[in-house]
């Protein structure tokens, strides 16, 4: 197998900005601040903020390339096959995972829709990146 490193990256990038689009006050940001309890802080900005985005970076593109490794050995050559693919893996390790906020944690449904619908869109947008620029 090769890696395709730029459709990795292009990948990765691909679901970084849609997670900080899904996670915007535009879309989810503000429900799911609310149903999470977080407020935001006001020191919260300059080298603390860019430090998270390095590493909320870094964990997509980890993601990124476990997806295209799981696209190469499942046959997702093809867009539907691609999301097929993406849509297993969030079902069988995100969405199945994240349901422990409502189990244990005894956080909002809503919630756990929030952020397990945010990873199943930003794994769809990937994959179809990856499959894109294969």
């Amino acid at each position: 197998m090769e890696l395709n490193y730029l459709g990795v990256f292009v990948a990765a990038l691909a679901g970084f900005f849609t997670g900080m689009a899904w996670f915007s006050p535009y879309v989810f940001g503000n429900q799911w601040m609310a149903l999470a309890h977080i407020k935001m802080d006001p020191h919260f900005s300059g080298a603390k903020m860019a430090k998270i985005m390095a590493a909320a970076f870094v964990s997509q593109l980890i993601l990124a390339y476990v997806l295209s490794v799981c696209l190469y050995f499942l046959g997702g050559y093809d867009i539907v096959s691609g999301l097929s693919v993406a849509f297993w893996m969030w079902l069988g390790f995100v969405a199945t995972i994240q349901l422990g906020i409502v189990l244990w944690e005894q956080k909002p449904f809503k919630l756990y829709a929030i952020v397990a619908g945010g990873w199943l869109v930003t794994m769809c947008v990937m994959a179809i990146a990856l499959v894109l620029i294969a």
